[in-house]
């Protein structure tokens, strides 16, 4: 068995008591969900540990309990000392396309006829566990098993507040909970949504399905349904949740597990990464007040507190924060963000915007997030029950990791998504080669440039090189040439093809890493000038080896260069470096 570290966790648990403990225990498999007594609005779930000895051997189970929302932390075979992971089981990985509709999946548990009848494979505790599982068919005759609570709290939203409040609230406090009225109407390019206060916006495209989509909303209501059934038996303690796929139709996903069953079924432990559903821009919003005199810093008082306008965040500190799920929150505590794995979104993502909107304005309230002195002691997640105790609010989320393709395809993909969320002002995107003219095909094709054949072209050697993209097969570089149409003015975007080669990271190691070059936007005055212009940069951007600037005073335009930065908030790669570009020819997005 190979341990691999992980990345340091900054947060400790304090809830689970035999974590506390030196020895190292290795998380194995989740069970049931059932009610917590001492802080009501925190499901609690038994989870299973196995000790791990010095030698990476596996040793005896070990049942414990903790809160349903922190299963994001606890992955299976993530390992723990003393309440902190820092390392995990590796375990195989694959990326597999998998169906979600209704007749290509099924639930089983391990008292069914499964693949679990090899109990050497994969060892529960115990033989008639009732833990389900999604049982995924294959094309070739194979399946996948998924437990459910991974997808719940891997697939449903981005936070650990969604699946909380799917099972605590019945449907109708659950949906005030996920989303607040609002007057905008749905159309078939866009679905407003108004998040509720605790999610975020790696939560809208599930949210936005509970409320416009009545498959999504019929499995989000079945959860609560289960809950209340079997805690409604007082001989009943534990509920083994039934979790379905929230859409229908074909996904991908990125899954780690290991291979069962003679090789037929490979048993996923963690979802790593997975698609989105398609259809209408989600366009989200949130309550949002800020006060008229934004200069003041003065520490809120209760009343503001309570109304959920301020964030408070803590001050920086070097030591783990303690999570609990013996109590909730207190009223207008600070609030911590705690990471989860990241979430690969796999393949096109759903286009999503924030909503145009004007803020109000009020004296006594403000949502801007300041940095204040705090001294909550723990953090908890649930809602918020009283004062006094010293607990803070713990928002517990996945952060999901955008796929790069490469430059050139993240760009063409990123206006692509773009037009979609903005509709009304991006009418068109389309690449260019002088064989093919202006298409709108998805796979745009490259302009390649013509190698230097003879020494009376005044090219150095270095300039004869950069023109291959590899050298040893003479195989030249291309050049994207896209034409976008917007309500406002036709610009073009040009991008070079790199050469993708090793480089050192600060561990050692070697990553594969994409040449950096810039890109180049121009506008034309007179459409008879474009063709003429395009053949001049393929001939001169040779000399200049990819520099851009370089060329764009001799424009029969306007011409500026523009960098590839990424954002924290762009919902696909290369969305920020886009913007820009736009930004160079005076075009903006709202």
């Amino acid at each position: 068995m190979r341990i691999f570290l992980a990345k340091t966790n900054t947060f400790r648990l304090d809830d689970t008591a035999v974590l506390g403990t030196p020895r190292n225990l290795v998380v194995w498999w989740y069970g049931p969900i059932f009610k917590n007594n001492q802080a009501l609005t925190v499901p609690k779930i038994v989870i299973f540990f196995r000790e791990l000895n010095e030698k990476g051997e596996l040793g005896r189970f070990i049942q414990k309990e903790t809160a349903m929302t922190h299963l994001g932390l606890l992955r299976i075979g993530s390992v723990w000392s003393a309440g902190v992971s820092t390392s995990q089981i590796e375990l195989k990985r694959i990326e597999i396309p998998v169906s979600f509709s209704e007749s290509d999946w099924e639930l089983m548990n391990s008292r069914d006829n499964s693949p679990f009848s090899n109990k050497d494979d994969y060892p529960l505790k115990y033989t008639d566990d009732r833990n389900w599982l999604l049982n995924f068919h294959l094309k070739n005759g194979k399946n996948v098993l998924i437990p459910c609570m991974e997808f719940l709290i891997r697939y449903y939203g981005r936070s650990a507040e969604a699946p909380r409040i799917l099972t605590t609230y019945p449907w109708n406090e659950a949906e005030s909970r996920l989303f607040l009225p609002s007057e905008e109407i749905p159309t078939t390019i866009s679905w407003p949504i108004k998040l509720g206060r605790r999610l975020n916006v790696g939560d809208a495209i599930f949210v936005a399905h509970t409320k416009y989509d009545n498959y999504t909303k019929k499995v989000a209501q079945e959860l609560y349904a289960q809950v209340e059934a079997k805690f409604g038996n007082h001989d009943d303690k534990y509920c083994f949740l039934k979790v379905r796929p929230w859409f229908q139709g074909m996904a991908k996903l990125r899954l780690e597990g290991m291979t069962i069953n003679n090789g037929q079924t490979f048993l996923a432990l963690r979802i790593k990464g997975g698609s989105q559903p398609q259809g209408p821009t989600v366009t989200w919003d949130k309550e949002e007040q800020i006060r008229q005199d934004e200069t003041e810093l003065s520490v809120p008082n209760e009343e503001e507190m309570s109304g959920n306008h301020i964030i408070r965040r803590l001050t920086d500190s070097h030591d783990p924060v303690e999570l609990t799920d013996q109590q909730e929150p207190d009223r207008g505590s600070a609030s911590l963000d705690v990471d989860e794995d990241n979430f690969a979104i796999l393949g096109m993502p759903r286009s999503v915007a924030r909503a145009n909107r004007t803020r109000s304005y009020n004296k006594s309230t403000s949502s801007e997030e300041r940095v204040i002195e705090s001294n909550e002691g723990l953090f908890s997640t649930g809602d918020e029950y009283g004062t006094g105790k010293r607990i803070g609010f713990a928002a517990v989320h996945a952060p999901a990791v955008l796929e790069s393709s490469g430059i050139l395809h993240d760009m063409w993909n990123a206006l692509l998504y773009l037009m979609g969320a903005y509709q009304e002002t991006i009418h068109a995107v389309e690449w260019f080669t002088f064989d093919d003219d202006f298409r709108s095909a998805s796979n745009p094709k490259l302009i390649t440039l013509v190698p230097f054949e003879n020494e009376d072209s005044g090219a150095t050697d270095s300039v004869r090189k950069w023109v291959y993209l590899d050298q040893a097969r003479k195989s030249p570089r291309g050049i994207l040439v896209i034409r976008v149409k917007t309500d406002a003015k036709t610009f073009y975007i040009l991008e070079i093809q790199r050469a993708v080669k090793d480089v050192n990271k600060e561990d050692g190691e070697l990553e594969k890493k994409e040449e950096s070059f810039t890109g180049m936007v121009f506008t034309i005055t007179k459409n008879d000038d474009l063709f003429s212009w395009i053949s001049s940069i393929l001939n001169n951007i040779r000399y200049a080896k990819g520099v851009f600037y370089k060329l764009t005073k001799d424009c029969p335009g306007f011409a500026d260069t523009f960098k590839h930065n990424h954002a924290s908030d762009e919902a696909v790669p290369c969305e920020a470096a886009v913007r820009n570009a736009m930004r160079k020819v005076d075009v903006h997005l709202r």
